[in-house]
């Protein structure tokens, strides 16, 4: 298995705006990539240049070395050894289930005219996706859940370098997702190649992924471990989109150590995390719900003007008394009443890089 290049990659439909533009990225052997952004961005427009189903309007794609597509051409998707797991499952409804997952085997021609069952690759997909006891069934009698563990395992056999999941959860009821997550991992492990997953649910992203690439209008933002993304964001775009937070107005006061400053804010001095060349004066921090405390005893610098309940605590929206307009979030095992008076103090922050 091979690495896969994306040069300055750009697709333009006829009398369009660019769909994707400038994209530069390296997916790596056995990686589980993320493809993460609101609707219209260009995540599934990428992922149709992998698979090979459109051909990019500028810049290159390579796998291992071997340039795939180009404006000059492209290599047909029969012949990249590319699974894709559809969202609409895409199963042949007059096939059972072990003969819709044998079928890419059949079609080329890697396989005899044995029953699909009996073939050793198939038994194994049937076994690792747990449709073992489905395959004599047809995929109007399967659930959800079911016709997209078909989906998987067709991919699966097929031992592909790289498996294409497009918006594999988003048709399933909430409460089989946790399950369904659990199951992609494991299709993960089993493969030999990489993983693109495209979604615009941040939480399946982060939860997966060894890598979230953040898409917007087209361009690539940032790409970065789920971790780095959450917490040391380049852009105010990414910052919002990922979690929850608020990005304010700060003064950097005063260095402290490496890679900290503090920061001063409505009142409040607190320390922030920076990249090395930060210098002292305005700036944006992101703060997370999570670095926001409330205090029994203080000054008061805040009131309630939003709350919502998550299961077992509440995120409170609180308004900042001496930044007008500015406003953080936290999370509090109780319900206070709007307009309620608070003390609250900020543990950590991020100053965004492209705010400095």
């Amino acid at each position: 298995m091979a690495t896969i290049h994306l040069s300055t990659v750009g697709k333009q439909y006829e009398r369009e705006q660019w769909a994707l533009r400038g994209i530069d990225l390296h997916i790596e052997q056995g990686e589980f990539l993320a493809l993460l952004g609101p609707s219209g961005c260009g995540k599934t427009t990428l992922l149709r240049l992998l698979a090979g189903f459109e051909a990019p309007t500028e810049g290159e794609i390579f796998f291992a070395g071997e340039r795939v597509a180009s404006s000059a051409g492209s290599v047909p998707p029969e012949r990249r050894n590319v699974g894709v797991v559809f969202q609409s499952f895409a199963l042949w409804p007059h096939m059972n289930v072990a003969e819709n997952v044998a079928y890419s085997l059949r079609a080329r021609g890697r396989v005899g005219t044995q029953s699909a069952h009996r073939i050793p690759a198939v038994a194994d997909a049937l076994e690792r996706m747990g449709l073992q006891r489905y395959a004599e069934r047809y995929p109007e009698t399967l659930s959800g859940g079911q016709r997209q563990r078909v989906a998987l395992a067709r991919c699966l056999v097929q031992r592909p370098r790289l498996a294409l999941l497009d918006e594999p959860l988003a048709s399933l009821d909430v409460h089989l997702r946790e399950d369904m997550m659990e199951l992609i991992r494991e299709f993960h492990q089993a493969l030999d190649g990489a993983l693109v997953y495209v979604t615009h649910d941040q939480s399946e992203a982060m939860a997966l992924a060894d890598r979230i690439a953040v898409l917007t209008e087209g361009r690539l933002l940032q790409i970065d471990t789920p971790h780095r993304l959450y917490r040391e964001p380049r852009s105010e775009t990414v910052a919002r989109f990922l979690g929850r937070g608020r990005v304010l107005d700060v003064e950097l006061v005063a260095a402290a150590g490496t890679g900290r400053f503090s920061a001063r804010c409505a009142g409040e001095v607190f320390s922030v995390r920076t990249e090395a060349d930060a210098a002292l004066g305005p700036a944006r921090a992101l703060v997370r719900a999570g670095d926001v405390r409330l205090e029994d005893i203080g000054t008061v610098n805040a009131k309630v003007i939003r709350q919502r309940y998550l299961g077992g605590k509440y995120e409170l929206e609180l308004e900042l008394f001496y930044a007008p307009g500015s406003s953080l979030v936290c999370e509090h095992g109780s319900s206070l009443p709007l307009g309620h008076d608070v003390v609250l103090s900020i543990k950590d922050g991020w100053i965004v890089p492209e705010s400095v």
